[in-house]
């Protein structure tokens, strides 16, 4: 094993997703940085700043880098938003979903243009199966068309508006996976309206409509029911299965700034981390915030916030010559996507290692003052560093399109550039825009930081040590594992309490995090609230109105033992005889595959 990988999983994970044609990784990072940087003092920066783990792009680009004559998105994600109600519009999605698996990018489907089950159509079929009917085709296109190694990505969305949302009869969004075999291949959320959220608070009525138009005809469809009574149900359902997630609308609307520009948010990517325009892109990296940790485990441990400010500059300019490069390449999806990237040009840097860094400095990762500072220290410098590089690309390279000719002024005070200090949006009017509309992102960063062995995002660690299920060459394999942190710590002869896991911290707590967090980030973040195996729905309904109030863009939960399979289990969920997951059921642990069963007393 190189001496660069942490431990063997890591290297497993680049030779298998990453590597192609290379058998030595510091020659496939020298070519990666190659294949970005347009000059040779731009490879050597790209190649000192990934080879040092201080930052890592996303799963695209790292694909990319060992299979660069592949016809293959180097964006992680995309988003489509049925536009009509027509079986045209319907085949359109289809498309987008081939063409976005084939090219390795995940996608998001809005469908809340479709009209509901039993709305009238024109044609032989009398009534339209509704828009639920169609997620079960939409997403077996996604596994057919289903890359090597990896499932292809889906997300569907319907807003909270639409009639198929819930019904008596159970035929309806929210209960859709609830049947085995039903939406394997995708993750479902809701879209949430303020004026909806009002109306839980205030116990009033709701009403879901549809209105269409059939031939001649117009039609309207959707009946009252309580407010409570849905979200109740859609709490329920995150109860039992971590499904669905809640995409707050408003909130991403006000602070969007493509829709200043004509570029209208109409869905999020796969995984949530963006809220995209149609058919735009998610073009991803991470900063490694261990990799800037002096002295780590020492009282004299820092965070050098100068080498920071360094590395974020580097790591946009890196992810704006990716947009480049995809440009030349032509493997856009679309005109659409490659209009929305010639002429908003977005990038999403986040970080990794967050719990790694807060461990290493000595500050609890939870809801506490040494905390909260550090946490809005990194965030700001990340969030300033980003823009200023951006505008010194604009005053280099020239602006996104999309800053011809507008009111500085006027787009300066709206979406999240209102939020920028005064010096920020003076310089950006000064050079006459950004180089990039969008710059921030926090993604999940799942395999990019078990590959640098960090904990991934922003997430506090899931255990200690635990079994991970992962999918090596389309197959699932189980994996005990020690977070490298926690092996590192403890050779030192520390406490593992310096690393407080995520079913630790209070489910509220993870909520006011993310939301100190997301006031610093002009996309949106993917990040679970864990609630162990005892919350109760009124717990689950808790956490998405505090999530909502605090202005999240998005929320998921994950109960422990909702889900038959999950992705990582703590060593007590893990069956003695086959070595597969425990569910929780009526007091008792059962195994997910085989027979074995225990009962409490």
């Amino acid at each position: 094993m190189s001496a660069w990988f942490p431990n063997s999983f890591a290297e497993e994970i680049w030779r298998i997703k990453y590597a192609g044609e290379f058998e030595d990784v510091e020659k496939y990072y020298q070519s990666l940085a190659s294949l970005i940087a347009s000059t040779p003092e731009q490879q050597k920066t790209f190649f000192n700043l990934m080879w040092e783990k201080k930052f890592s792009p996303g799963g695209r680009i790292l694909a990319f880098g060992g299979r660069p004559t592949a016809m293959m998105s180097l964006m992680n994600c995309t988003t489509h938003a049925i536009e009509g109600d027509s079986l045209e519009d319907i085949a359109n999605a289809s498309y987008k979903i081939m063409r976005a698996s084939s090219r390795g990018q995940g996608i998001g489907i809005d469908l809340s243009k479709l009209r509901p089950r039993g709305s009238p159509v024109n044609n032989a079929a009398r009534t339209s199966t509704g828009a639920v009917s169609f997620m079960k085709m939409l997403n077996a296109i996604g596994e057919t068309i289903g890359q090597e190694g990896r499932r292809a990505a889906l997300l569907f969305s319907l807003s909270v508006n639409h009639p198929d949302m819930w019904n008596e009869e159970g035929y309806d969004f929210l209960n859709i996976k609830k049947k085995a075999g039903n939406i394997e291949n995708a993750n479902i959320s809701v879209g949430i309206t303020d004026t909806y959220m009002n109306s839980v608070g205030n116990g009033v009525a709701w009403q879901p409509v549809y209105a269409g138009k059939t031939g001649e005809q117009q039609f309207q469809m959707g009946a009252t029911i309580s407010a409570r009574q849905l979200f109740h149900k859609i709490a329920e359902s995150a109860w039992e299965s971590a499904e669905p997630g809640l995409l707050m609308w408003d909130t991403s609307r006000r602070f969007s700034n493509s829709d200043l520009f004509g570029y209208p948010i109409v869905g999020v990517n796969a995984c949530t981390e963006q809220v995209l325009d149609q058919e735009g892109v998610c073009n991803l990296g991470s900063m490694n915030l261990m990799a800037y940790v002096t002295d780590p485990f020492t009282v004299q441990a820092k965070f050098d916030f100068k080498q920071f400010a360094i590395g974020v500059q580097q790591a946009i300019e890196f992810l704006d010559t990716v947009l480049d490069v995809e440009l030349t390449a032509e493997v856009s999806i679309s005109d659409q996507q490659q209009k929305s990237v010639i002429n908003l040009r977005r990038v999403g840097l986040g970080v990794m290692g967050l719990a790694d860094a807060m461990a290493a400095l000595d500050i609890t990762y939870g809801w506490n003052a040494k905390a909260i500072l550090f946490l809005e220290d990194v965030f700001i410098s990340l969030r300033n560093n980003a823009y200023l590089i951006s505008s010194k690309l604009a005053k280099r390279k020239g602006a996104a399109p999309v800053w011809d000719n507008v009111d500085f002024d006027q787009i300066l005070e709206q979406g999240f550039y209102a939020t920028l200090p005064t010096e920020l949006k003076r310089q950006i009017k000064q050079v006459g825009g950004t180089r990039n509309v969008t710059l921030l992102s926090i993604a999940p960063t799942g395999s990019i930081s078990n590959l640098l062995g960090v904990s991934s995002g922003i997430e506090p660690l899931f255990a200690h040590e635990y079994t991970r299920r992962t999918r090596i060459n389309g197959h699932d394999k189980l994996i005990q594992y020690i977070h490298p942190g926690v092996i590192f710590s403890r050779k030192l002869g520390l406490s593992d309490t310096l690393w407080p896991t995520a079913y630790e911290i209070p489910p509220l707590d993870h909520i006011k995090i993310q939301a100190v967090i997301q006031r610093l980030i002009d996309q949106s973040i993917s990040k679970t609230v864990n609630l162990p195996a005892s919350a109760t729905v009124e717990d689950v309904k808790e956490v998405y109105m505090e999530a909502w109030r605090q202005g999240l863009k998005g929320v998921t939960v994950y109960r422990d033992g909702s889900r038959q399979q999950q992705v990582l289990y703590k060593k007590k969920d893990i069956c003695p005889l086959c070595g597969n997951g425990i569910i929780y059921r009526d007091g008792c642990r059962e195994c997910s595959s085989c027979s074995w069963s225990i009962c409490e007393t």
